[in-house]
């Protein structure tokens, strides 16, 4: 090699070095200063996921991660599935995101969200931060931006966030520092948002909904390329629409004849979701969106239509059915842990208590006195604790209560306890009843003592997986069912 040539090689392999090192730079700095978003790190999770580990893939807007629950989806028909969802999504992002999303999986099924044909406006520069920030710099990112936006401020600012958010400095926390090593934060819910609250404010009639009536060329054009992507990787495409306030008798029409002239399916849930068990007072977290009982109510009748429409569980390996297994634990467990420790409505805290498959759950009454028992047998009631002391084993492994002891006149305290064992471990749980006054529960744990000498219903968790106590606490219960608290130990 000639000495210049030499000299061209060693500048070459420098100049590949100094722009790997801008990219690292860059890309980590993009990762410390973009806003750490829930939807954004659903969309990285996916792309962890193990390839050709999807049967059935969700895109839409927040109508679609409300209402899709993955887990509810599994446990119905075994179908692995995922939702890709971001704000308001337009169905232009759907086709990019798409397109990105089926280069990792090969769903049977493709569902695509039917809110966005309403739309007759671009998405947001804002909003395309949810989508984008999660896609890697490469460039099928920047076709996908440039296919977006014709701003090239914009573009920039999508390709490399750290130009748009370089102001949140001042603002940086431990998890934007750790997500220098992980791209990922919470838990995995496979794209799904959990949310607990309930309002009786949707109007499921259209009266809330104002729509001009025309799907617009653009939305028209993007099915038609969406439809085409769906061919192109062998999945079949479904539009659906999801209950909500953001829906009416037009919009579902014209939705119906866009569709068919693509023929493509079309399943309407929005138009009359009480015929498979939807209610407007009880199923929505606010006007436009479902609640997990409702997402739960939801997915159970698109298991059914998945089922029916020949949409079943692929072959599964061992490896691949054992973390469905697991991701189903872990999910119950995830809403247990961030809901049930702030909840007040009894119903809420047994739909969480309900969930958690794989735990022993062991319960005691402290006996109360006849003035305050009424309420708490209606908290009791809601818990799905009414017939307090005839539970079987079926959701509750120990449940104990000196019931038929009168406080008022009993001479002295009486205790009924009863001991379970399990993994080793001995529980021993017992419940008190005390003269003239209310009485008081309490559990202990291999002789240690987890709650005790407290009033209403003291309840003890074990995992039964990691063969590790997951909780206790106690429940004071005197005020009704819609007034339950959590008491600290």
């Amino acid at each position: 090699m000639t000495k210049r040539k030499a000299q061209w090689v060693r500048r070459a392999i420098v100049a590949v070095l100094l722009i790997a090192l801008l990219l690292g730079c860059v890309t980590a700095l993009n990762k410390l200063f973009r806003p750490k978003w829930t939807q954004t790190d659903w969309l990285r999770s996916y792309a962890e996921l193990p390839k050709d580990s999807v049967d059935a893939l969700f895109v839409g807007s927040s109508h679609s991660y409300y209402s899709v629950n993955p887990y509810t989806l599994y446990q119905e028909s075994g179908i692995a599935s995922y939702s890709l969802g971001t704000p308001s999504m337009r169905l232009d992002v759907a086709r990019e995101l798409l397109r990105e999303a089926l280069r990792r999986q090969s769903p049977r099924i493709v569902l695509l969200e039917a809110y966005a044909f309403s739309y007759d406006t671009p998405q947001t520069p804002a909003y395309l931060h949810y989508t984008f920030d999660a896609f890697p710099f490469s460039l099928r990112k920047y076709r996908a931006v440039r296919s977006l936006t014709d701003d090239s401020q914009v573009r920039q600012e999508l390709m490399i966030p750290f130009l748009q958010f370089h102001s949140r400095w001042k603002e940086l926390e431990e998890k934007d520092i750790q997500a220098l090593t992980s791209d990922l934060s919470g838990t995995d819910t496979k794209g799904h948002a959990v949310n607990y609250a309930v309002t009786s404010k949707a109007k499921l009639d259209g009266s809330a909904f104002d729509w001009n009536g025309t799907i617009t060329q653009a939305n028209r054009q993007a099915l038609t390329e969406i439809a085409a992507l769906c061919r192109e990787n062998g999945a079949r495409l479904v539009v659906w629409s999801a209950p909500t306030s953001d829906w009416n008798t037009a919009l579902a029409a014209a939705v119906a004849g866009l569709t068919a002239g693509e023929s493509v399916e079309f399943w309407d849930l929005a138009s009359a979701p009480e015929d498979f068990g939807i209610k407007v007072s009880r199923h929505f977290c606010d006007e436009h969106h479902l609640n997990e009982t409702g997402s739960r109510i939801l997915s159970t009748e698109l298991a059914r239509r998945l089922t029916a429409a020949g949409i079943g569980p692929t072959e599964m390996s061992d490896a691949r059915r054992s973390e469905w297994s697991e991701f189903s634990l872990d999910y119950a467990h995830f809403c247990y842990q961030k809901f049930f420790p702030r909840q007040k409505s009894a119903t809420t805290l047994a739909a969480s208590l309900t969930d958690l498959e794989g735990c022993t759950i062991l319960v005691a009454k402290g006996n109360l006195t006849n003035k305050a028992n009424a309420k708490a047998n209606r908290s009791l009631s809601a818990l799905g604790l009414a017939d307090f002391g005839k539970l079987g084993t079926d959701k509750y492994a120990a449940v104990v209560t000196a019931e038929g002891v009168r406080a008022e006149t009993s001479p002295q305290d009486t205790t009924t306890t009863l001991t379970h064992e399990v993994d080793g471990h001995t529980f021993v749980v017992s419940s008190v009843a005390r003269p003239g006054d209310n009485g008081y529960a309490s559990i202990t744990f291999d002789g240690v003592e987890l709650v005790t000498h407290r009033r209403g219903v003291a309840i003890a968790l074990y995992d039964e997986r990691t063969h590790q106590l997951i909780d206790a606490f106690t429940l004071d219960i005197r005020n009704g069912a819609n007034d339950v608290y959590r008491l600290s130990n």
